[in-house]
Parts: structure tokens; sequence; C-alpha cells
């Protein structure tokens, strides 16, 4: 095993070594043998609880009758993986999925060498408080549907999450250049799968015929003079960053890896991922990406709104959207990520009337074992909506997640698959 100390694991994602995979297979048989349900998969950057870290195992738990169990059923095991990776430089953290309240994984043990590897803490006035909640987490932990542990190499910076507003954190007032530094983190792996390189000096535009034939990315300039840099600390704000010279016959593969990270992105800059897709001479598409301070998907609508489509309209809108999430509240409950909220179109005013758009995504196998009590809901939505004079438009369809590999039963697989279901809602 000494490979793990003198070598940086993930250096590309096409030579994860197999020996680790193998051993913490080895690790994780005793819960196979047990009745629980195990996998396991990497990810070059992923967000984990209030951290952004790199290179990182993420390896989940439940059981294969999908009844709740306690963290003391696996902890044993959960032991043996931080034993086994701990000294070589890996950090850790333990999170669970409770039974009611909560639809996300919750953090409650972490460590490692990094000064940042600290779990979420609620602020306590005195011992009393804080042996309460230790009592009631005792208590949370004998009955969840899952637990994860998820083990990762460096920690970027700490990322301020609505879940947990009172924890103090590194970056308190995080900026905009840092926001834009973590989405192009996140697409890195994008960037070298289709050789998009980083910014020339190549100068062009209405008057200069030469229009540059490779592809590259930068960051640009929050107004005055339209700056392109790959240095985005030289930026006093970033606007987007642009990418220049898709070809024609390749544009509609990028955008839907483009937009199979959009989630990750999301969740990492808390900001809305938008993309605008320019033509140049029917040979070559670029791209804009920008953040959006309004998170489409969580949001109800917003004053400017309200004036361009009138404040009654609107208020059934929000009704709507309200009385939606929670008939998709059955749906996370299963371990599938749900979004309901307006269309980035409505909230930049271009649609002339509010389009609803509801999403499920999950796993493939997941999402397929799921289908009847999926596809229902949304017939239930149909009927609401249809209700109310608003008509539906629905698809689904299958993306791979180019970031992230699959292993089953000590065997890699290849890069996750999932399944996505949209429904889009307008009168």
């Amino acid at each position: 095993m000494k490979y793990l100390k003198t070598y940086k694991l993930f250096e590309n994602q096409s030579n994860i070594p197999y020996e680790l995979w193998d051993d913490i297979s080895d690790i994780l048989i005793e819960l196979d043998h047990e009745g629980f349900v195990t996998s396991k998969h990497y990810d070059d950057v992923k967000k984990v609880s209030n951290k952004l870290c790199e290179d990182v195992i993420e390896i989940v738990v439940n059981k294969q009758s999908t009844e709740d169990f306690s963290y003391s059923e696996i902890e044993d095991v959960f032991k043996r993986l931080i034993d086994y990776l701990k000294p070589y430089g890996w950090n850790y953290s333990i999170l669970y999925f409770p039974p009611i309240g909560k639809h996300h994984f919750i953090e409650f043990e972490c460590g490692g060498k990094d000064p940042l590897a600290q779990v979420y803490s609620p602020v306590f006035n005195n011992n009393t408080e804080k042996m309460l909640y230790k009592s009631q987490l005792g208590k949370t932990l004998k009955e969840c549907h899952a637990f994860k542990i998820v083990f990762y190499q460096n920690i970027d910076h700490i990322i301020r999450s609505s879940w947990y507003p009172f924890v103090p954190l590194i970056k308190e007032n995080k900026s905009n250049k840092d926001e834009y530094h973590d989405l192009m983190m996140v697409l890195n792996d994008l960037f070298d799968d289709f050789g998009i390189l980083s910014h020339s000096n190549e100068r062009f535009g209405d008057d200069n015929d030469d229009y540059p034939e490779h592809r590259f990315w930068a960051f640009r300039n929050s107004g005055g003079q339209d700056i392109m840099t790959t240095n985005v600390d030289s930026l006093e704000e970033v606007k987007d960053i642009v990418i220049y010279n898709i070809p024609a016959e390749h544009k509609d593969r990028f955008w839907n890896e483009l937009m199979s990270y959009k989630q990750q992105i999301e969740e990492v800059t808390g900001k809305s991922f938008h993309v605008y897709e320019e033509e140049i001479n029917n040979l070559f598409y670029d791209y804009i990406l920008r953040l959006i301070e309004t998170n489409i998907f969580e949001s109800h609508s917003i004053p400017q709104m309200r004036l361009y489509y009138g404040e009654s309209v609107l208020s059934e809108c929000d009704d709507m959207i309200d009385d939606i999430k929670d008939m998709v509240l059955e749906l996370q409950d299963i371990g599938l990520f749900t979004m309901v909220g307006y269309t980035p179109m409505t909230l930049t005013w271009v649609d002339k009337t509010p389009k609803i758009i509801v999403e499920v995504q999950g796993d493939l196998e997941l999402c397929e074992s799921n289908e009847d009590d999926i596809n229902s809901t949304f017939e239930r939505i149909k009927d609401y909506v249809r209700s109310k004079g608003y008509p539906t438009g629905f698809g689904s369809w299958e993306r791979e997640a180019p970031n992230s590999f699959a292993v089953i039963d000590n065997q890699s697989i290849g890069r996750k698959r999932y399944k996505v279901y949209q429904m889009l809602i307008q009168k």
C-alpha cells in the first residue's frame, strides 16, 4: 500500500488505481454479506458538506430492504476505512441521511490533516445545550436511511450553506472572483476532454477577418474594456467565462456534457448557472457562462418579474410551485434530486408568460427501480396544473456524468449514468 504515500492518486480519471478500489472493496465486503448495499465513486472536485474538496472518494451505505438502521451497525467498518487511508494524508467526513425533516446528508464527524477538516457545529450558550445536542445526535444516528463516508485529499475552501447559516466561515465574504474560480475548477475536465486551451493573446473582432480556429476559454471582466484573461486575480470583478470555437458537429455533445455539470456548479457556487450559445458563420459556436444570484430552483418570483408579468399571475404561479414541491417530496425521500422553480428565460423576462420547470434526476438504477412512482408523481402534477388551465410538456433522457466514475462489485463500470425527467408548465 506504499503507493498511496508516494503517488498522487488521481492525476487523471482514466488512471484510477484499481488497487485502491480493491482494498476498499475488501473492507466493505463485510457489509455486503450483512444485507447492506454499498456504492462508491470518485470526483475530482466535489462539495462535501460545507467544504469544496479535491480528489474525492465517496462511499454510501444503505439497507437492501430500504429500512432505517443504526450507525453502530456499520461504525467498525468505517473506522477500518479511516485507519487504512488516514495515515496517507486523507481527510474524511461522515454524514447521515435522516428519516424525516431534511432531504440531504448531514455531516456529524470528520478529521484529517487539513485545518479546514472540521464538522459543522451549532453555537451553544452553555454546557447543558451542548449535552442535549449530543444526546439528540445519538438518538438520530440510531435510525437513518443511509450513511456516507467521504475521503478527500485537499480542501479548497469553506462554502456558505443556507442549511447552517450560523457556522463561521473562512471566507465570510466570498467574492465574485472566488465563485468563477470554483466554476472553472469544476469544468477543468470538460476543457481537457474537448481540447479547450487557456486564453491566447490573439486579437480579433469585427475588423479582423482572421478569426482564431483553436478552442480556448477565458474570464472576462465586468464593465469597461472587454479584457480576457485566465488570471482571475487580475480582474476587479468577473462578468463571465467565455468559450470560443466549438465546431458545429460537436456542439450538441458539448452542450449536453456542459449542462451535466449544472447541478454540481450550482451546489458549489451557490448561484444559478446560465449558458448562452452564439453561432459563428455556421461553423463554430461560442458559449458564455454566467453565475446569477437568484437560484431558479429555490427562489420564488422577484419584484421585477411581478412588474413584468403582473401580481396576480405571479401569485398563482408561486402557489403552484409550493404545491408541486410538496408533491415531489416523496421522490426526495427515496434519494432522487428534485428541482421546482422558474426557468432562466422567465427570470430574465424573455418568456411572454411565466414558465415553470419541474425536474427530477438520479442514478439510472435508482430511477428505473422507482419508475412507477416517478411517473405517477408527474401525472398528479399534470392533472393539478391542467385543472388551473396550464398546459404541460414532458420528456426524459439519460446522461453520463463526465467527472464521476462508478464501481460495482469490485469492477469499474466507467462513468456513472443518470436519468433526468423534466416537465415544463406554461399558460
